[in-house]
């Protein structure tokens, strides 16, 4: 059986590097493509452009320091490697893992809204 790799191999990082020279690109010549494709398109305060790299920066910042808590809570408490549960969870009954995304759906369900009071 196969499972699931963690490693990250060099070509992905090689992509990762190409998307993120793309997306800088994109940064500069999408307001110019705009006005290009539309000579009545306003000028794009550059402002919003900063807001929506803070938010993705953010974003990856705190997917990432998630990641590492994870996984040093994982080594912490001694739980057995990933893959050996990710097999573990092949070989349950299927009504099993149906009962195991619904519960992990209806946490997850919990944390956005209790994530939306507090903000409130």
């Amino acid at each position: 059986m196969r499972t699931l790799s963690l490693k990250m191999p060099a070509k992905s990082r090689i992509e990762q590097y190409l998307l993120m020279v793309i997306g800088l690109l994109l940064w500069f010549t999408a307001p110019k493509l705009m006005q290009f494709a539309d000579e009545t398109t306003g000028v794009i305060d550059q402002s919003i452009w900063l807001l929506v790299l803070l938010a993705a920066l953010s974003f990856m910042l705190m997917t990432g320091l998630c990641w590492w808590l994870l996984q040093r809570f994982w080594l912490y408490m001694g739980l057995p490697e990933l893959n050996v549960l990710i097999m573990d969870f092949k070989q349950m009954e299927l009504w099993q893992q149906l009962s195991f995304w619904l519960a992990s759906f209806a946490l997850l369900l919990l944390a956005g809204i209790g994530a939306l009071v507090a903000v409130l």
